[in-house]
């Protein structure tokens, strides 16, 4: 009996030491990766915080008896205490961009304005975006009254019910890891921050497409068909979603998903476009289709797609269109401010590819054709903003997360001292990122 106690106390003696080694192996983990100068330095500091903390956090859960013990008694209180600090976090970086601007969000104000107060968009006033674009701030003024604030919180709140709808979204196809990291890299992603400061309509539309994917994933082709409604009645741009929902149905031969997600889909737009249509008459045409085909070109070496009905022709400018975007100055400052987003969206795309088409037609590989089909549908726009790039980001970030899941599992599986040679051989991998990208600089900045 006492020798079964020796052994007891010995196995508990191992246990703390083993644990107070993991604590500081943590913390040295941390602090490293969190340094201005360590490999996560060129990330915005929100972000590189962040990682640090679940790069750390991971490490002490994963070889750390007595914390895995308690962490699996408290799984659940720990996910709602990380998605609490997560969003109400980003939500009080948001707060400082509560004030007036001087971009075209006023104009949208100003006509959401008038129309909470019984003018109609089209009718009465020329407006070149479909009308849920409006109708979200003016049933908002309706209610709460015009003040900058109340105006300033819709794209803000706009973009965490997004972010909210990307991690149920995530945590359905695979896990709280997946869910958390994906939802950082979207939430935190430069374009993202600057873009839900002001209402250009792209974050209400964003925010019905997030809701249209969530529902695609928990098999309600009908809610998602809605919302996918709701989301090109907000902004055209995101019909990408629509085509890319389609082919995953017919390529899962899941018809009566289709059926209804078309049924659900057609229903709304009808509707809703046909009620403007009768109100607004050839000026709705004009403001929602026709003005965005006659806009001179502003993108230099592209084709005008518009120019003839040549099905072979349009094809033609829409590939050669696509290859001005990708080797456009545009498109390298994207990758310039999102690489954190473009590396592991290319190794997951990689991965997925290599695994052939058979898991083609797993649902999880719905999230590269999105990407493909958005930069088809960019090189037919005349005009192209930074802030459209959002729907390439909220769709990256999902393989994103499931990168970092991978990662975790390859990095903290393998044993203490295997996993501190991973550890560090992709932290000085991940260090040598910021001397690389020095190269982007001159193109884009100059010097």
């Amino acid at each position: 009996m006492s020798r079964s106690k020796t052994v007891e106390s010995t196995n508990q003696t191992k246990r703390r030491d083993n644990d107070m080694v993991n604590i500081i192996i943590s913390i040295v983990v941390f602090f490293i990766t969190v340094l201005p100068s360590g490999p996560f330095g060129f990330l915005p500091p929100n972000i590189s915080l962040m990682l640090a903390l679940i790069l750390s956090g991971v490490w002490f859960f994963n070889y750390s008896n007595v914390i895995r013990e308690k962490a699996e008694k408290y799984a659940f209180l720990i996910e709602i205490l990380a998605v609490l600090f997560l969003f109400i976090s980003w939500f009080l970086i948001k707060v400082f961009c509560i004030h007036p601007s001087t971009t075209d969000e006023n104009i949208y104000f100003y006509m959401a304005k008038r129309f909470s107060e019984g003018l109609i968009p089209y009718r009465d006033f020329f407006f070149a975006h479909p009308p849920v674009h409006l109708i979200i701030p003016a049933i908002v003024f309706k209610i709460f009254g015009f003040n900058i604030v109340v105006a300033k919180l819709i794209p803000i709140i706009a973009a965490m019910i997004s972010g909210m709808f990307l991690y149920r979204t995530l945590k359905v196809l695979s896990g709280v890891t997946t869910a958390l990291s994906g939802t950082i890299f979207y939430l935190f992603a430069y374009q993202v921050l600057m873009a839900s400061s002001d209402m250009t309509g792209i974050n209400i539309t964003i925010m019905f497409l997030s809701m249209s994917v969530y529902y695609l994933f928990v098999n309600r082709p009908v809610l998602s068909g809605i919302f996918s409604a709701l989301a090109v009645s907000s902004g055209l741009y995101s019909s990408a979603l629509v085509i890319s929902i389609v082919f995953y149905f017919l390529i899962q031969r899941k018809f009566g998903h289709l059926l209804g997600y078309m049924l659900a889909f057609i229903f709304p737009v009808v509707v809703i476009f046909g009620a403007f249509y009768i109100i607004g008459g050839e000026n709705f045409i004009i403001g929602v289709f026709k003005y965005h085909i006659i806009k001179p070109e502003k993108i230099s070496g592209r084709v005008d797609i518009f120019s003839n009905t040549n099905p072979f022709m349009m094809l033609y400018g829409f590939i050669v269109n696509s290859f001005v975007f990708l080797s456009g100055r545009d498109f390298l400052k994207a990758i310039y401010f999102h690489s954190y987003l473009f590396i592991p969206f290319l190794i997951g795309s990689l991965y997925f590819i290599v695994r052939s088409i058979i898991d083609f037609v797993k649902r999880r590989s719905l999230t590269t054709p999105p990407f493909y089909v958005v930069i088809l549908e960019y090189s037919s726009l005349r005009e192209l903003y930074d802030f459209y790039l959002i729907f390439l980001y909220f769709f990256m970030a999902i393989i994103a997360g499931y990168v970092i899941k991978y990662l975790s599992i390859i990095v903290y599986d393998k044993g203490v001292k295997k996993s501190i040679l991973i550890t560090g051989i992709v932290l000085l991998l991940i260090w040598v990122y910021r001397p690389l990208s020095q190269s982007m600089e001159k193109p884009l900045f100059g010097g």
